[in-house]
């Protein structure tokens, strides 16, 4: 009886310590959790701070009359995605890419052609695009043009897929004009695309 004693009271002992070592793994594990949310939203919110400060700055170096500062101003921003060939726009003192475009667009004939671009050293400043050819020349050296390049293509085949399924059109030509930007904080704000309703204009 006396040994029926003793193995119910170890017993019992025993599932007291389980319970215990159980509630302080469940604290340890909110705790944490607890930690890790704290730091997540600690650095969303610099993020965030970040983000606000860089548009801040970016509006203090924008005349009263920029396109750019109007939309900001509005509240419009940036998708926040960021791209390698962004820093190295930045790198090169490269604000803004501005692409012209023709296109030929359809199910079964795609044509692409850049027919200009421009770099330019403010946002949406045409007057500060670099007409220097040794500039020009290094960044295309640089690798730069290459990946602007092919970035812009392929927002360019994304814009008119979108753009042919809006108009039920079976195919779309005409003339396309895209930007890209240094910073992911910033809205891309593309002109309207002139559209040759007859495709009379060749795109090779």
């Amino acid at each position: 009886m006396q040994l029926k004693t003793k193995r119910t009271l170890t017993r019992s002992v025993n599932q007291v310590k389980i319970a215990a070592l159980a509630a302080s793994v469940i604290l340890v594990l909110q705790g944490l959790h607890f930690y890790t949310f704290a730091q997540h939203s600690q650095v969303t919110q610099t993020a965030n701070q970040s983000r606000d400060e860089r548009v801040r700055q970016i509006l203090e170096s924008l005349e009263p009359g920029n396109t750019l500062r109007v939309a900001l101003k509005r509240g419009d921003r940036g998708s926040g995605a960021h791209y390698a060939w962004m820093d190295k726009m930045q790198q090169q003192d490269i604000k803004q890419t501005s692409y012209r475009i023709r296109f030929r667009w359809g199910k079964q004939n795609k044509k692409l052609k850049i027919t200009d671009v421009k770099y330019l050293r403010r946002y949406y400043r045409f007057d500060t695009a670099i007409d220097d050819q040794a500039i020009i020349e290094q960044i295309r050296v640089s690798g730069l043009e290459q990946e602007l390049r092919t970035e812009i293509l392929l927002r360019a085949k994304v814009n008119l897929e979108q753009r042919m399924q809006d108009l039920g059109s079976s195919q779309i030509c005409g003339t396309l004009y895209l930007n890209l930007l240094a910073d992911d904080v910033l809205p891309i704000l593309d002109e309207p695309p002139i559209l040759d309703n007859d495709c009379k204009v060749a795109c090779r």
